[in-house]
């Protein structure tokens, strides 16, 4: 569940180096080739079931998205989230994608900030966000450890 909300937050983001980390993570994790194409969609135009989910990990999509795109999330899109995970479970839900919403959206951020095309840039490029990742998956794993893949 954890990788398929961090794939929306990269998606909706457009924080693509996060998206290549972590989609292969989902995949891992059992989320099909074809779920995780579905996952790399910008707009699921309103898709509810099928396309190689469940309903408990459309739940999290939807609420992913709601937190990412509006920060403010309906009551029906917290309720169905609610039928399907625990009090703590949603609380880990919750901080995972503000979380990695706030670290995705700095990336992306920095990366435009050092912009330009030589390769002393693009090195600079690619350490910043290997950092900034690395940094961020060690303190997702230190406190949501226990969060569901």
């Amino acid at each position: 569940m954890r990788e398929i909300a961090i794939c929306r937050v990269a998606v909706i983001n457009e924080a693509w180096y996060e998206w290549g980390h972590h989609a292969p993570l989902a995949k891992a994790g059992g989320v099909s080739e074809e779920a995780v194409k579905v996952l790399g969609r910008g707009d699921l135009g309103g898709k509810q079931e099928g396309e190689g989910f469940s309903e408990k990990q459309w739940a999290v999509i939807h609420y992913t998205d709601a937190m990412t795109r509006d920060v403010s999330v309906k009551e029906e899109v917290f309720d169905e989230l609610k039928k399907h995970f625990s009090e703590q479970e949603v609380v880990e839900i919750t901080a995972t994608v503000r979380l990695c919403s706030f670290i995705s959206a700095r990336v992306v951020l920095r990366v435009a900030f050092f912009g330009g095309e030589n390769t002393k840039t693009e090195e600079k490029r690619a350490n910043l966000c290997a950092f900034v990742i690395g940094c961020s998956l060690q303190l997702c794993e230190s406190v949501f450890g226990g969060f569901e893949q």
